[in-house]
């Protein structure tokens, strides 16, 4: 039965941890295989408890398929960076993101977003439960090459440069892939300032149009880096941009690049400071609608009345 996990679920998982330990999602600062933390389940649970609204984890106590979700930011965008199962997906994970896109709608949700790796074959299940598939993201790392001196003119993005940044957005991306993952202004704000209070960012401009931003952050000694460029734009010019963005942060032991797949020319400029493709993972999202919210909304006016 799918249920907001508690305290007195946490035995019950700890005693079958080997069978629903690995964590099938995936997200920049947590690599998708890891073991799950009962730790952090601990505090999951104390939150439910005392009505935190970050993070939230529901299981179904039928297999202990668990999924956890945080708002990135607001409560609009909603981020999985748990999900672990023992056996047949397809048959127990509608019914537990069901209930979770139910209970996160209450709470003004718009959609729910998982990143998980492109061979985990989980798809179907996925598909079925409601998600639809955005995009593909791969991941590129290891120890830069240390390039010459540029003359690219770098800027520090304010928050004045959103909406530059934003007609950035919406010009290199496909339609299909911004209406589903990413379609406003505010919702683009609201992904982008995810680790805002760590993260550097910087802009490259050209006749007043940004034509390449960069976002960068440390996990532990991993420097992690997101990079939106001009299509069209010089894959040398971004090269030095990427290492202008690699220079910010010190003892560093490792970089990790994610770029979409219809970035092409940051793709050439990875490779070219002898970073390797690695992972590809597969972006899916799930929309929660108006009508769901109305079902939300006259389910607990019936209740109440």
């Amino acid at each position: 039965m799918p249920k907001i996990f508690q305290l007195t679920d946490l035995l019950q998982y700890l005693i079958s941890y080997n069978q629903v330990g690995i964590n099938f999602a995936s997200i920049p600062t947590i690599r998708d295989g890891s073991n799950i933390s009962l730790i952090s389940l601990l505090f999951d649970s104390i939150h439910n408890i005392i009505g935190a609204t970050k993070p939230r984890s529901f299981v179904n106590t039928q297999n202990l398929s668990l999924i956890t979700a945080y708002p990135i930011v607001t409560n609009r965008n909603w981020l999985i960076n748990r999900l672990s199962f023992s056996n047949n997906p397809v048959e127990f994970l509608p019914s537990l993101i069901a209930f979770m896109a139910k209970d996160l709608s209450k709470i003004g949700a718009n959609r729910i977003i998982l990143r998980i790796n492109k061979n985990a074959n989980l798809g179907e299940p996925l598909q079925k439960s409601g998600f639809k598939f955005s995009h593909t993201e791969f991941l590129f790392e290891g120890k830069p090459k240390i390039l010459g001196q540029s003359d690219v003119e770098v800027k520090k993005k304010s928050d004045f440069d959103d909406l530059a940044v934003y007609r950035l957005y919406n010009q290199v991306t496909p339609l299909e892939v911004r209406s589903l993952y990413c379609p406003t202004l505010q919702d683009w704000q609201d992904l982008n300032r995810e680790y805002k209070n760590i993260a550097h960012e910087f802009t490259i401009a050209q006749n007043f149009d940004i034509k390449a931003h960069l976002k960068t952050y440390r996990s532990k000694r991993i420097q992690i880096v997101t990079l939106l460029a001009d299509p069209e734009y010089n894959y040398n010019i971004l090269k030095h941009f990427l290492q202008f963005g690699l220079k910010v942060l010190n003892e560093i032991d490792r970089v990790k690049v994610f770029v979409p797949y219809f970035q092409v020319n940051i793709h050439k400029a990875v490779s070219e400071i002898d970073l390797f493709k690695s992972a590809e993972y597969d972006i899916y999202v799930l929309p929660i609608t108006a009508t769901q919210k109305l079902a939300t909304e006259e389910t607990s006016v019936g209740f109440a009345t």
